[in-house]
């Protein structure tokens, strides 16, 4: 599964960045807001962003603000967008795709439970330009999950290995950002 995503990526970097016209890149930052609909946790996510060629890569470490105290959630976050038409008008649309690795950490009576998932989503969003550089967007994205779990106790709760199970997701994301 390393193999895959690592391929996928340097595919991806190579075909959106090694374009040989003299486009300058532009960095940014973003705030993105997801709502998962398998787990049902809101994650708040600032990333890093990098525009160039109608194409926009983020990475960003999300949390989870809005769990309950014995619940910990982290995330590591990999966007990419595809604005079709570029990013000029008022109103752009795109493709995304999402890959995000998320630990969920969960403290209960007997022991401690980890989660671990791996989502991979896909989709289709707007982004609405508010000022000059500036930029609210929404985008919606289905796509697969899946999770190992594990626990201190293992008479209290059986152990399971990555895709084990692969489960059907949706997610809806808002992100608001700015281009330098």
């Amino acid at each position: 599964m390393k193999q895959i995503l690592f391929t996928t990526f340097i595919i991806i970097a190579f075909t959106c960045f090694s374009q040989t016209d003299k486009v300058k890149g532009r960095f940014g930052c973003a705030v993105n807001s997801s709502l998962l609909e398998y787990s049902q946790s809101v994650g708040i996510a600032p990333t890093a962003t990098y525009f160039k060629n109608n194409h926009q890569l983020e990475l960003g470490i999300g949390i989870h603000p809005f769990e309950a105290l014995n619940v910990r959630i982290i995330s590591l976050e990999l966007n990419y967008m595809y604005f079709a038409n570029g990013i000029s008008n008022r109103f752009n649309l795109y493709f995304i795709t999402n890959f995000t690795s998320s630990n969920k950490r969960f403290r209960s009576l007997y022991d401690e439970i980890n989660y671990n998932y791996l989502i991979l989503t896909g989709g289709y969003g707007f982004q609405f330009r508010i000022l000059k550089d500036a930029y609210v967007g929404t985008d919606i994205n289905a796509g697969g999950l899946t999770r190992s779990k594990t626990s201190d106790n293992p008479n209290y709760l059986s152990s399971e290995s990555f895709f084990h199970r692969i489960y059907l997701t949706g997610m809806i994301r808002l992100n608001i950002g700015y281009r330098f």
